[in-house]
């Protein structure tokens, strides 16, 4: 998706809140390790993404993770709302919280 290289010129995506669980430990393999990404929450003028690193070698999930994004307008230090396209274009992306309660 490309969200991020399709923002206006002065543009800045601020990260406003980060969490990380580990699970367990990820071996330096030099095998590239699997990620899953998906939007878990679609504000105003805020997203959040999660995402599950898993070992490439047992498929085991290691580490757990979300991170707030919001987009600031780097001259004025507005918040800048997303857009409807920006917004369809993440809505297929769109999916339950790791942290939700």
């Amino acid at each position: 998706v490309p969200l991020f290289s399709d923002v206006p010129d002065g543009t800045l995506a601020l990260v406003v809140e980060h969490r990380v669980r580990y699970l367990k430990p990820l071996d330096y393999r030099n095998v590239p390790a699997a990620v899953d990404v998906w939007v878990s929450g679609l504000k105003a003028a805020a997203l959040t993404l999660d995402y599950v690193i898993h070992d490439p070698m047992d498929g085991h999930e290691c580490v757990r993770a979300t991170t707030a994004l919001a987009f600031v307008n780097e001259e004025t230090g507005r918040l800048l709302r997303l857009t409807d396209v920006q917004r369809e274009r993440l809505a297929p992306y769109v999916g339950r919280g790791l942290f939700e309660r």
